[in-house]
């Protein structure tokens, strides 16, 4: 879809893809603050519109930025739904929830994963950087600078098992923790996060590309479901919502 001339396959992907955006931005009634369907006589396809991060603060204090949250100073944070199903954008019946909260020292993401089947969450791998994504889990991508080039993606199982990729690298040196717990109806998993580990502590008023998904195994077929849907993989920078250290 990145090529100057896309096959036609490839082509009718995208325009299937634009059609389900639209589909769930009339149910939402908001436009994505970065993203727009451009056409040309001889294609379509995505652009990424050149992030202004001044339009989007205007758009935060006037609420009408989607799927964007401020992350630095809340004593008390503000809780997001991970509710969206990701490739068509309609609410999923059982959500999930994340929280973030930063310091001086780390990023602290809490997340919330409801599951009336809890019998069923019987994830087993244990090992770090194991094959989390084959069991119930939460996908967490961060882009710092917005610019889709230097993800970190970081994916985590019922019991805390932590997979983590820094622009790719399998070899990644990190000092992330995890505390996870099972409740009644829900699991939940806090990751602690040094800031050493994200390339730095933002200034205040930087803005990263951020997205919170979730695999839900207990059901047949899988559902994956985001806060911010990406309208096919999760890995999609140029949906990903929007966090204001």
């Amino acid at each position: 879809l990145n090529s100057a001339s896309p096959s036609p396959a490839a082509a009718a992907r995208v325009v299937k893809l634009a059609q389900m955006r639209e589909d769930m931005l009339k149910k939402v009634g908001k436009e994505h603050p970065d993203v727009v369907l451009k056409a040309t006589k001889s294609q379509e396809k995505w652009y990424q519109l050149p992030f202004d991060p001044a339009m989007l603060r205007k758009q935060l204090v006037s609420k009408k930025a989607p799927w964007t949250l401020v992350a630095y100073g809340n004593s008390r944070p503000r809780v997001m739904t991970i509710g969206k199903e990701a490739e068509s954008g309609v609410d999923v019946k059982v959500k999930g929830t994340f929280s973030l909260k930063a310091n001086d020292r780390e990023l602290i993401l809490n997340i919330r994963m409801d599951e009336p089947l809890m019998k069923e969450v019987i994830d087993q791998f244990t090992a770090p950087d194991s094959a989390v994504w084959e069991e119930n889990c939460a996908d967490i991508f961060f882009d710092p600078g917005c610019s889709g080039k230097q993800l970190i993606h970081l994916i985590v199982n019922s019991k805390g098992t932590l997979y983590a990729r820094k622009d790719g690298v399998k070899k990644w040196q990190h000092t992330i923790r995890t505390i996870a717990q099972k409740h009644a109806a829900a699991w939940e998993v806090t990751l602690y996060i040094p800031w050493e580990d994200l390339g730095g502590k933002p200034a205040r008023g930087t803005i990263w590309g951020f997205n919170a998904a979730r695999v839900r195994k207990t059901v047949s077929p899988n559902e994956y479901s985001c806060w911010a849907p990406t309208f096919g993989y999760f890995n999609a920078p140029q949906f990903f919502g929007r966090v204001i250290f």
